[in-house]
This record gives C-alpha cells, sequence and structure tokens, in this order.
C-alpha cells in the first residue's frame, strides 16, 4: 500500500539549503510554474494516492512524469519520496530521481 507520495523542486542555481518543502504534486508544479516552466509544455506529472500495490513478480513501471529539455536545463532536482507499506507491516521509503532518465537521454543527443 502507498502511503506517502511527495515531491520536491530544486530549481538550478538554488541553495540547496533554501529548497522548496516536500509537498504534493500540486504544489511541486507551482514551484515549477512560478519559474516560468508550462505545464503539458515543459512537464507533466502523475498523481499517486493511497491505493494497494499488488506483487507480480515482474519488474513493471509506471511513468510518473515527462519533462521537456527546457526543464532539465533549468531544474537541478525533481525529487519523489514514495513510502509503502508491505503485507506484514513494515514500511519502507525511497527517494527517486525522476530526471535521472531525462538526463540520460539528454546527454546521448548529439550536438547541434
Amino acid at each position: 500500500m502507498i502511503e506517502a507520495y511527495e515531491c520536491r523542486a530544486l530549481l538550478r542555481g538554488e541553495d540547496p539549503q533554501h529548497a522548496a518543502p516536500w509537498t504534493d504534486v500540486q504544489g511541486v508544479a507551482e514551484v515549477l510554474t512560478g519559474a516560468g516552466l508550462t505545464v503539458e509544455e515543459d512537464f507533466q506529472l502523475v498523481t499517486v494516492g493511497r491505493f494497494p500495490l499488488v506483487g507480480t513478480g515482474f519488474y513493471e513501471t509506471t511513468m510518473l512524469g515527462a519533462f521537456s529539455q527546457r526543464l532539465v536545463d533549468e531544474v537541478e532536482a525533481l525529487d519523489i519520496r514514495v513510502r509503502v507499506s508491505v503485507v506484514v507491516g513494515d514500511s519502507h521509503e525511497r527517494t527517486l530521481d525522476a530526471l535521472r532518465g531525462a538526463r540520460s537521454i539528454a546527454y546521448q543527443r548529439p550536438a547541434p
């Protein structure tokens, strides 16, 4: 079961000590639009709420966001923190770098 799903953005050039706090998807979207980025043009984020997860034994993925090159250039970090609980009652928390794949693709592109 997903217990918590939070995001945090750090704009390029900002001091990490003064990064926006952990928030929901709407809150991080406000940070990004406040920096001049545009929803559906520069980014899309998926809202995730409390719901049960089903173990399948496979490594399945879920798209959590889509990002333009402009966002990748202007945002230093976009982290997602997920806390889940398992059937036996244990909780596990992970922090994911949402831009990791976007940066990998951007670095593979040939220079103009």
